[in-house]
Order: structure tokens, then sequence, then C-alpha cells
């Protein structure tokens, strides 16, 4: 009987773990960024080396409903655009500098999380969903008891006035963010007291507390895209507070795939692995070789009994363990029986 070989597909698919931390990372940065973005859920996320190398993810992406359908007219023209229960992929609604911008964040981020560097991606494989975002965001401001009743009324009066406001303003002027939110309400105060934009009547204390309530993560973003970090280094400090896993390991995941499946392939093959007692031992045996051979290519300069290298050296345990484990048990129990 021929014994069976574990082997490297050319397309990989990534464990669910980085997966996550990849849809977190998006999810953050994007909510931020765009007030048409709901959230993204991540199914799969694989990278293909075929040439050319490229991204390819399976989602489902919800953004506001109005937005998406000027999205779809703006690309589609007459068309009629699907119906509720037919699927809508997301690369037919976008295009030009949106598109190039967001191919942008989503192979950035990706590169952060798994160390690889590609320059393409397809937004064919996400499915797109429309939500209400202006209902859910007053569903969630109007539950809040300390938010005036008059000002909830007419909080979208409010939102068109700022929207309105900041192409005008120089944000790079401030030294600050939170000088640059202070500078918004102060601008908002001079356009209060013009009837024609239907606030003011209300109370402005009320609608300076509801910026800073409820605006200021919003404009601080506006402003630190303009006038602060990159998107690198934003993607980079957001990394380091979502992940377990210390980001120089981060970056290295996939050498410690190929450290394990090299020698799977090359030595633990399946006519030599009958030598150990147990699954568990070839595991132990496999992880330790591939951990000792990650250190001396990538981690030399880092002391090997420091904390900084316990905390790597425990992560790869529980990364091995958790995506290879129960594949080189079952691999050791085919090919040597129990």
């Amino acid at each position: 009987m021929m014994k069976k070989e574990l082997n490297e597909n050319r397309v990989r698919e990534f464990d669910e773990e980085t997966a996550k931390v990849y849809e977190k990372l998006l999810n953050k940065i994007m909510k931020k960024k765009y007030n048409w973005f709901d959230k993204i859920d991540i199914n799969q996320l694989t990278y293909s080396n075929i040439p050319p190398p490229y991204v390819g993810i399976r989602a489902n992406i919800f953004v506001d409903e109005d937005w998406g359908g000027n999205q779809w007219r703006e690309y589609n023209y007459s068309n009629t655009l699907p119906s509720l229960d037919e699927e809508l992929s997301f690369g037919d609604i976008i295009g030009g500098d949106l598109a190039e911008e967001l191919r942008d964040i989503f192979l950035t981020v990706f590169q952060m999380v798994t160390g690889l560097k590609i320059k393409y991606i397809s937004f064919s494989w996400v499915d797109t969903y429309f939500v209400d975002l202006s209902k859910k965001n007053l569903d969630s401001i109007n539950e809040n008891k300390t938010v005036p009743v008059e000002l909830k009324r007419r909080l979208h009066l409010i939102e068109r006035l700022i929207n309105l406001m900041l192409p005008n303003m120089y944000p790079c002027d401030y030294d600050n963010e939170e000088t640059f939110v202070r500078g918004v309400i102060d601008e908002i105060y001079w356009l209060w007291h013009d009837e024609d934009y239907g606030v003011h009547d209300l109370n402005f204390g009320d609608v300076s507390d509801f910026i800073l309530d409820y605006k200021r993560e919003e404009l601080s973003e506006y402003y630190n895209e303009r006038c602060g970090n990159n998107l690198t280094e934003h993607i980079k400090k957001v990394l380091k507070e979502e992940t377990e896993i210390p980001i120089p390991l981060r970056r290295r995941l996939h050498f410690v795939d190929e450290e394990l499946l090299y020698r799977l392939s090359a030595v633990y093959r399946p006519d030599s692995i009958c030598r150990f007692e147990s699954g568990e031992e070839l595991l132990d045996v496999i992880g330790e070789a591939a951990i000792d051979s990650m250190y001396w290519k990538y981690f030399s300069s880092i002391d090997d009994n420091s904390g900084e290298w316990g905390e790597m050296y425990y992560a790869m345990i529980k990364y091995i363990e958790n995506k290879y484990g129960n594949k080189i048990k079952e691999y050791y129990h085919i090919n040597c029986g129990n």
C-alpha cells in the first residue's frame, strides 16, 4: 500500500486566527475612514503564489444602502440593481480612485498581518449587503437617554452641517486632533446662527456635547488621515493593540508553515516516521525542529533566555498545535496505525 504524503498546495489558506486578526483590523480601520462602511465578515483568506501572486478573500461586506445604490448606478448605468436575494459582488460597485484606495488598505493590512507583500487582490468574491446606516446610527443615539429629544430629531441636520463645513477647513493648521475637534465646534457655532440650516433654535451646548460624545473619534480620524501618521504606521498601531502574537513573529508566520511543510515532505516522510511512538511525539519533534530553524534564521539577535524569545516560542508552539496538530497526528495514524 502506498503511504500518504502531506503536500503544500500553490493556493494557501490562512488559519482562522490569522483571518480573524485581518478581519478585526479591516473593521477597525475602515469603520473610522468611511461613513458608508458598516462591517466586513471574512469567511476565508487565501493567497496564490501562481504568477502573478494575488490575495483571495471570501467575505460579506455590509455598506450603507444609499451609498451602495449610488455606486451601482455609477458603474452599471441603466442595469437594474440586484434584488436582496441575489448576489452582488463588491467589485461591481467600486472603481477608479476608490478601488485603488481600498486595494491599498486591504493589501497593506494583509502585509502587516502575514508579512507577505502582494500586489493584486480581487473583490469579486466579496458579497455585498445593504443596511440603513442612518437608521442604525440614530437608533443607537436614540437609546441614549441623555441626548435631548429636540436634538435627536435634527441630528441629520447637524451631520449635514458638519459635512458641508469640513471641505472648507484646513485641518493641518491645527496643532493636533484635539484642537481640530475644538476648531470644528467653533466653526459650527458661527453657522449655527444661520436659520437656513434649521438648528438655530437648539441649545448650542447640547450640539457641542453631541459632537464631543459622538463625533470626536470620526473627526480625529479625519485629522490624522490628512495630517498625522500614514496608513502603514496606523495599521502597525492597531495591529499591536489587537493581536496576541508578537508583531515580528506575526509577519513571519508563513515561514513557520514553510518549515513544517518542508520537513514533512523531505525529512519526516511516510516511510520514516513510524520510529516515533505516537503522533504526539512526531508533532513535538517536527515543531521543535521548525522553531529551532526559525530562531537561527530570523531571531538569533534575541537572547534565547529572554522573555521576548519565550513569548515568541510559546506563540509558535500554540500556532503549530492549532494549525497542524490534528493533521500531523492523522498523518502518523494513517501511515503507522495506533
